[in-house]
């Protein structure tokens, strides 16, 4: 499966030659393809190297990617399409926390993870279901920020 295809046809964004991907287990990876060939190098002279590139997000089935933070940072600043728009603070707080859904706009399509924008920022993606917007902020953040 062609990552910068399914990231294009979900949002409408466009990705640069000099990133490539890495797919493990469902877990898709990011990197620029400079990296790869310093990858290639120390392996070959027998360093342990865990992992190539930062997480970008999960496939899922019928070619849709839910993106991490990170993922819908650099593919978000782009898209043009399965992208909300949050205006008010206290309402982007709330989804945050899971404590409110948002309604599916026309350029949301449903079952799939749209990406979450507060004015200018890229939050995180959300789940887009058959008549809301849930939020899939991690945990682990949102412990940080609201507890």
């Amino acid at each position: 499966m062609e990552i910068k295809k399914v990231v294009e046809k979900n949002f409408g964004s466009k990705i640069d030659e000099r990133i490539g991907f890495e797919i493990r287990n469902d877990k898709i990876y990011f990197f620029n393809k400079e990296l790869k060939n310093i990858y290639e190098f120390l392996r070959l002279k027998g360093l342990k190297v865990e992992k190539l590139g930062i997480y970008f997000g999960r496939l899922k089935k019928n070619e849709k990617i839910q993106l991490s933070i990170e993922g819908a940072q650099f593919v978000g600043k782009d898209a043009k399409k399965n992208l909300i728009k949050i205006d008010n603070f206290e309402k982007l707080i709330k989804f945050l926390k899971g404590e409110e859904s948002l309604e599916i706009s026309n350029n949301v399509e449903k079952h799939n993870f749209p990406i979450v924008k507060y004015k200018d920022y890229i939050i995180c993606s959300a789940a887009s279901l058959e008549n809301e917007i849930k939020s899939l902020f991690p945990k682990n953040p949102r412990k940080m920020l609201f507890e």
